[in-house]
């Protein structure tokens, strides 16, 4: 049955689900089951990871330290809360740049991790800022695109001296480990250049 399939791969290498090319699996923490309507797995405080990878080995990784939720054996959907995602991947250093999480789902039939409302901490700003998480493997990054993907909800954020006397006022993105400015055509984005520092 699929859920004796299931019971072997999560209890021989963790893995929740897996493709040709892709798996999510979890390690550490604790790990119960919950009967209801649906079989589930009740996780808390896992590092949730989805790898992929080819005949080489782990190419690009996803994942979520220190997270805890919910995961649906027939539907295979998580639903978590609270966790970290760093930038490692790209360069930048883990407790300098890294998003905490709240509440999130996830659809274990993708290789993607999309999240709401999480706090970005980055050397950009003195206080974390707010926005949407989307993260990704190279099964789904296109040509010049990276990740993690951050986009902040406000639209007005200033950095000085982003570069020698120019600031920066605008929304604030960060793809993989460069730093996007953005606007609106009616709240565009602005470089201001100063002379002397004013």
């Amino acid at each position: 049955t699929n859920f004796l399939l299931f019971s072997v791969d999560f209890f021989r290498d963790f893995s929740f689900y897996k493709e040709a090319n892709y798996r999510w699996t979890s390690s550490g923490g604790a790990v119960e089951w919950q009967s209801g309507k649906t079989l589930q797995l009740k996780l808390q405080n896992v590092n949730l990871k989805c790898y992929y990878f080819t005949k080489e080995g782990n190419q690009d990784s996803i994942v979520v330290y220190q997270t805890s939720g919910l995961f649906d054996v027939q539907s295979k959907k998580w639903v978590g809360n609270a966790g970290m995602v760093t930038w490692e991947k790209v360069g930048l250093a883990k407790n300098q740049t890294y998003a905490v999480l709240k509440n999130y789902k996830c659809d274990f039939n993708s290789a993607k991790l999309k999240a709401d409302s999480v706090a970005l901490t980055t050397p950009y700003f003195s206080t974390p800022i707010w926005g949407k998480l989307t993260d990704l493997t190279y099964l789904d990054l296109n040509e010049n695109e990276s990740a993690p993907k951050f986009s902040s909800y406000e639209q007005r954020l200033k950095i000085a001296n982003l570069r020698d006397q120019i600031d920066y006022d605008g929304s604030f993105m960060l793809n993989g480990a460069d730093f996007l400015g953005k606007g609106t055509a009616n709240n565009p984005a602005k470089l201001i250049f100063k002379r002397g520092g004013k």
